[in-house]
């Protein structure tokens, strides 16, 4: 990542994905829970990192932040929200990005061949209710970035059986 380069994470919770980002890097995240922006503002108190309590569905960007984000992350938060929220999450991210700017999502997902029942059940029990199967996710960023969507479904990112999308857009 370049040095200059801007991040807006949706949905930041702690903000833990700082620990693996340039300090030179400015980052702007917003969560729901004022519990994890007071956690972040607290543990990242010295980076160049501005943090706001808002939902996805209200959230709106300032003058000077449209086009300006190099990275939008949204990592675990599709499949927290319905199709409606997802889509004001997609625009807010389109609208934030700099043109080549890139959307980066990953959520739990259902297959429809060949799940393990235990990465099933597990997905089942989510907190998030709007776990999809990939063809849903891709549906919902198709008129979003209807040509520049590269997705990848894992199933090695954790040692218990779970299956993940990442989709990754470029605006």
């Amino acid at each position: 990542m370049p040095e200059k380069s801007k991040v807006m994470d949706i949905g930041c919770g702690p903000a833990q994905v700082l620990d693996r980002i340039p300090d030179s890097v400015e980052y702007h995240g917003f969560d729901l829970s004022e519990t994890y922006i007071r956690a972040a503002t607290k543990k990242y108190n010295h980076r160049n990192a501005f943090f706001k309590c808002a939902p996805v569905e209200s959230e709106t960007l300032e003058p000077s932040l449209v086009g300006s984000f190099d990275m939008v992350l949204a990592l675990g938060v599709l499949h927290h929200i319905n199709d409606e929220a997802a889509s004001r999450l997609l625009q807010l991210a389109k609208t934030a990005m700099k043109d080549k700017g890139v959307l980066i999502t990953h959520d739990p997902c259902f297959l429809r061949q060949q799940q393990k029942l235990m990465a099933k059940t597990l997905a089942r029990m989510d907190r998030g209710k709007y776990v999809r199967y990939p063809d849903q996710y891709e549906s919902l960023v198709a008129s979003f970035f209807s040509d520049q969507v590269e997705t990848f479904v894992r199933n090695d990112a954790l040692r218990l059986p779970y299956n993940i999308i990442v989709m990754r857009m470029v605006k």
